[in-house]
């Protein structure tokens, strides 16, 4: 069990799925104990409602947090404690090919990468000096590549003959396409700062920029993320206001 655990410590993101055929529901909430006990650090659970929680006695004398009391508090351990299925989520959604895990999944694995990099920065300070392409280069394997031959019939060209043009035409393109260049400046600023932790969180906030600030005049979001735009030309280039608090953005609207 101890080699096990050491195992799973090493993700951030711990996924147990409810089962069709076997109750998992003790092995999760012994599993989230297990964890804060190793990182001795506090658990605290988020459930939907805090009687999904409050029945079992282990969860009961802890801090429950549902979206309507409360936050969980940063430098602890989560337990999303959704012990029931939803009328969504049943045998029979996911007999069509529904699986919400497979977000979460996706987004540990791109967590991962991130923390991939951050390793290799600190070993290889010498990278940083790189960092503007190395993240070009990321965003457009990673973000971009998957859609470039359909795009590329269009104009008769080949995906070897599109990488083909050089580093210098190739950073440009990423500047060019809004999504990408907004994305790769979020990187890249959060790279270069050396005490910055990442978290799922912060994928999320990129991806939801991505989606906002090529396409709207104003933008609210949280200081963080506004700090991080605010050194960055793109969103001034695309003509974008970026907002950190409510009363600013209602100044600028009236």
């Amino acid at each position: 069990m101890r080699e096990q655990l050491d195992k799973l410590l090493r993700h951030y993101y711990i996924y147990v799925p409810r089962g069709q055929t076997k109750d998992t529901i003790e092995p999760g909430k012994r599993l989230g104990l297990a964890v804060a006990r190793s990182r001795r650090a506090r658990l605290t659970v988020v459930a939907p409602q805090k009687n999904s929680a409050t029945h079992h006695p282990e969860l009961a004398k802890l801090e429950i947090v549902t979206e309507r009391s409360g936050s969980p508090r940063d430098g602890g351990v989560g337990l999303a404690w959704c012990p029931t299925y939803s009328h969504g989520d049943g045998p029979a959604p996911r007999k069509n090919g529904y699986r919400p895990e497979s977000a979460w999944e996706m987004e540990s694995h791109r967590l991962e990468r991130q923390l991939d990099l951050v390793t290799k920065l600190g070993d290889q300070p010498k990278y940083k000096s790189k960092l503007h392409d190395i993240v070009a280069a990321r965003e457009l394997y990673w973000e971009v590549s998957d859609r470039l031959p359909r795009a590329l019939e269009r104009y008769g060209m080949t995906p070897s003959e599109f990488y083909a043009r050089g580093r210098e035409w190739l950073i440009d393109f990423v500047n060019d396409v809004p999504s990408a260049a907004i994305g790769a400046a979020l990187h890249e600023r959060n790279f270069r700062n050396s005490y910055k932790r990442w978290t799922g969180n912060d994928i999320r906030d990129i991806d939801s920029m991505i989606e906002a600030v090529p396409y709207c005049d104003y933008v609210l979001t949280d200081k963080h993320v506004a700090a991080q735009l605010a050194k960055s030309a793109v969103g001034r280039n695309l003509g974008t206001k970026i907002f950190a608090r409510i009363r600013d953005l209602m100044a600028e609207l009236t």
